[in-house]
């Protein structure tokens, strides 16, 4: 994951777009176009412009605005390309109206979708979106299901590809595991998780801990509050942790957000020193904060790349390439010597040049 990281070029998008090109320039060359995709049970058209529609489950944190600021910046670059980006502010009623709303339209041929509820949403982004000609990748936040499995199957058939695997349920007993086995001691812990059901990741953490805590018992999760993943409202989520349990003296987050809130917390309350503190995501921030030794470590989210293999993987689809059903550590290659989840910890001696994304 750090040094190693695959970060698919602008250029490569770009070139891959071009080729496209050739059945999009205009009606007459769309017309005559008769290019198609087989996935699954599905005939997709690839003719004509990408007409992209991205489906977040909001914008309020560094991991989606990072997203957002990649995409506005390559779609500028891909000739006739057009996208639209919808916010459901973390609603699953809203989002499940957007992707309706979006596919009705028939302005779409390709998405981009984070689902919050992904079994609610399974039907409309592996079933409904490729029957209207729609191919959709999806990170992290798989459909139908599929959150608590591994590799190739937390991609839905009837989705072209699926990028992610850094929060999974082994993903997470492989970091949890690392942590325990560098205590010095019995030591109680405060989590900060992601929010609350249906959004899907946090039972994928609460699932590791408790595998981890029986075997490490050293490991003492002795209370966790879910966040909205932003810094103001994990800074009051922590807050309340910190006053309910004194005796607690180290954090796990689900995300580097949380982090940023919860040392801003610690740091109010004067006990930032006394905490040893696990970072999940690895952002700029959370990288600063390790080089300076306020955290002990983090394990990285990479929004960027993860958004530009999705963008990749529609492009060359669309022309006619192979694209792998699955991606793991959010495109990027594993360092040598991780475990099969693709399980990667930074700290201080291990940080190199690793600057986080975000």
């Amino acid at each position: 994951m750090h040094p190693t990281r695959w970060i698919a070029a602008v250029a490569a998008v770009t070139t891959s777009l071009a080729v496209l090109a050739g059945c999009s320039g205009d009606s007459t060359a769309s017309a005559s176009c008769d290019r198609s995709l087989k996935l699954d049970s599905y005939t997709i058209s690839t003719c004509g412009p990408l007409r992209l529609a991205v489906f977040l489950p909001g914008t309020n944190n560094a991991d989606l605005q990072s997203r957002v600021r990649y995409l506005k910046s390559a779609i500028k670059k891909i000739p006739d390309a057009t996208m639209t980006i919808f916010d459901a502010k973390f609603d699953t009623t809203t989002q499940v109206n957007q992707i309706q709303n979006a596919l009705q339209s028939k302005k779409y041929n390709a998405a981009i979708a984070a689902p919050i509820d992904g079994v609610l949403m399974c039907s409309a982004l592996s079933q409904q979106a490729p029957a209207a000609g729609v191919l959709v990748a999806v990170p992290n936040l798989a459909l139908c299901d599929r959150n608590g499995k591994e590799g190739k199957e937390l991609r839905a058939p009837g989705t072209l590809t699926y990028v992610g695997g850094t929060q999974t349920e082994q993903y997470w007993t492989d970091y949890l595991t690392w942590i325990a086995k560098r205590l010095d001691g019995p030591t109680k812990f405060l989590a900060l998780t992601d929010p609350a059901a249906p959004f899907p990741l946090t039972k994928n953490f609460e699932r590791a801990v408790a595998t981890v805590s029986r075997q490490y018992p050293d490991l003492d999760v002795v209370a966790s509050a879910d966040t909205d993943l932003t810094v103001a409202g994990s800074y009051q989520k922590m807050r309340a942790l910190l006053q309910a349990h004194p005796e607690a003296t180290a954090l796990v987050t689900m995300f580097s957000t949380e982090t940023q809130g919860a040392y801003q917390a610690l740091t109010a309350a004067g006990r930032a020193k006394d905490f040893q503190i696990y970072d999940k995501g690895a952002t700029p921030w959370a990288v600063a904060a390790l080089r300076s030794g306020k955290i002990e470590a983090t394990s990285p989210e990479r929004p960027v790349t993860s958004t530009k293999t999705m963008l990749k993987a529609l492009v060359d689809a669309r022309a006619g390439r192979t694209v792998p059903p699955f991606f793991t550590n959010d495109g990027a290659k594993a360092p040598a010597g991780a475990p099969a989840s693709g399980m990667t910890v930074l700290t201080r001696t291990t940080l190199g040049d690793y600057e986080g994304q975000g």
